[in-house]
């Protein structure tokens, strides 16, 4: 290894390990400085309600981060990557890792790639808006916050840390305080799991038998006897889950995953999307070791959560996991066709709502990250300006600010595990528009859902578990692994060679209607 390389490995080793060891004090008491991440500071902004608390553990989190990771260390990390990639015949190292998206056409390039995402975007824009008005909206009928959104700043944006989530990437947590039918009681998945017994090994042990039911491959003796499904005692380690293929050899049987469960309905969701890598990797393994990888980076993720799709649906939950939910629901009813046009319900508004509060809201922050990185490589900013343009971005596109001003001695980016891990991270903003192409595709396999069909039950009601045909269709996909250019690959499920955001607003559409009543 080259004397750079090592240098190189040694600043993101720092980067990371700062980010796995960092804790802040409690708020009001400066004796207790040993809260991490996970899950310490994350449980005080999902659950805590007090404005000026949650600013403090947002700050404190970022200014930690950026004390430990500095805008300068990161810039002699990117110039080492950036030489990786100029060795091997790339501008930077944005065009080297974009490289996996290429679709296979000589027209291809990196530059039309990133003009693509932002086309996406602009599809999408409008329906993000309708979700970020209505819960500015909501917010500001909230006696503590009327008068913190005075500030100029906050004129048509919202602050960082009010969402229960560091980056306001989810939005989960804000569901009960601005629920659009709240005389409706909302379906609390969590408390059904503790009340069943479920334990963390058995949330694993029902998405095991998901796939099974599909005629998927189930898990391996070796997942069982070496997967992290718990966080462990007496060791600190980065809790953010992963799966991993430990690439033993062609038809390898050692697949892991190192997650902290909890016996919680997030968890229940992350399950199934980590075991949807390690279903990829299965259906690929007997393939060369180059082909041993998704189509592209976006199909990894977009698999797990394409199928957890039909799991949270509350008909999979109360009937096929017999959680009590307390809902009137027909378990013995699998009719795609209705006898009338569907009218959904409160109830239904309610679950979209939570959803979008976690896969529309999600949209703005994928794509922003990537869209600062690729400035980053491009050469575009210098090291004190990285904090400002990420902000800048951030509010651009997500209509974001931070609870306090930001300067350019700050690092914010180093607060995004992904950013000092180095995780390429457009592949999440391609994997949430896949996996309602591949939700939808799977649907009409099983004669779930029927396009275009006032009669058929709607997309978001759709459950293909136990639908055979809806897994063949998906291993033929997967089992080509990285051996075809991905619009091949797509194109086998969903007859379809392009990314297309179609589904997913389909699958949102009567939320759309609704939002649109409450926000004129």
């Amino acid at each position: 290894m080259s004397p750079s390389n090592r240098k190189m490995n040694k600043i993101q080793g720092n980067m990371e390990s700062a980010y796995a060891k960092a804790t802040v004090c409690e708020y009001q008491n400066p004796q207790k400085c040993n809260l991490f991440l996970e899950p310490e500071i994350e449980n005080k902004l999902e659950h805590g309600e007090d404005y000026d608390e949650l600013a403090y553990y947002w700050t404190s989190w970022h200014d930690k981060l950026g004390s430990e990771v500095s805008a300068s260390e990161y810039a002699e990390f990117i110039a080492y990557q950036n030489k990786i990639a100029v060795a091997n015949g790339f501008n930077d190292m944005s065009e080297l890792t974009l490289e996996q998206y290429r679709d296979g056409t000589p027209e291809w390039t990196a530059s039309k790639f990133k003009e693509e995402m932002a086309s996406l975007w602009i599809t999408l824009e409008p329906y993000y808006r309708k979700l970020h008005s209505y819960v500015r909206k909501s917010l500001m009928q909230n006696p503590q916050y009327l008068d913190k959104f005075n500030e100029e700043r906050f004129e048509e944006n919202l602050p960082a840390h009010v969402f229960g989530n560091m980056w306001a990437q989810q939005w989960g947590a804000l569901e009960n305080s601005t629920q659009l039918f709240p005389q409706v009681s909302a379906i609390d998945v969590t408390s059904a799991l503790i009340k069943k017994g479920y334990t963390e090994t058995k949330i694993f042990e029902v998405a095991d038998e998901f796939f099974g039911g599909m005629g998927l491959e189930r898990m391996t003796p070796t997942f069982w006897g070496k997967s992290m499904l718990v966080k462990p005692t007496g060791r600190e380690v980065v809790c953010h889950a992963s799966a991993e293929d430990m690439c033993t050899g062609k038809g390898n049987q050692d697949f892991r995953i190192k997650m902290c469960t909890k016996v919680t309905f997030d968890s229940l969701v992350t399950a199934h999307h980590e075991m949807g890598h390690i279903e990829y990797f299965m259906q690929y393994t007997n393939e060369h070791f180059i082909f041993r990888n998704g189509a592209n980076p976006g199909f990894h993720e977009a698999i797990g959560d394409a199928l957890a799709l039909a799991v949270i649906t509350p008909k999979h939950l109360q009937c096929i996991l017999n959680l009590d939910l307390g809902l009137e629901i027909d378990c013995n009813n699998d009719h795609v066709n209705i006898n009338d046009d569907f009218v959904s319900t409160p109830t239904d508004i309610n679950f979209l709502y939570l959803m979008a509060l976690d896969k529309i809201a999600f949209l703005p922050f994928a794509y922003s990250v990537d869209r600062w990185r690729w400035e980053v490589f491009e050469g575009k900013l210098l090291p004190e300006n990285y904090n400002s343009r990420w902000w800048e971005i951030r509010k651009m596109i997500q209509h974001i600010v931070p609870p306090v001003p930001r300067n350019s001695t700050s690092f914010d980016p180093a607060a995004k595990y992904h950013i000092v891990g180095n995780v390429e991270y457009i592949r999440y903003f391609i994997s949430h528009i896949l996996q309602f192409q591949f939700y939808e595709a799977m649907c009409i396999a099983a004669n779930e859902y029927i396009p275009g069909d006032n009669k058929s039950k709607p997309l978001y009601k759709c459950d293909f578990s136990g639908n055979k045909e809806a897994g063949k269709k998906l291993a033929e996909m997967m089992s080509l692994g990285f051996s075809k250019p991905w619009p091949e690959a797509l194109e086998i499920l969903t007859g379809s060679r392009q990314l297309s955001t179609a589904s997913l607003v389909n699958y949102f559409s009567p939320l759309w209607a609704e939002l649109d009543k409450r926000i004129d």
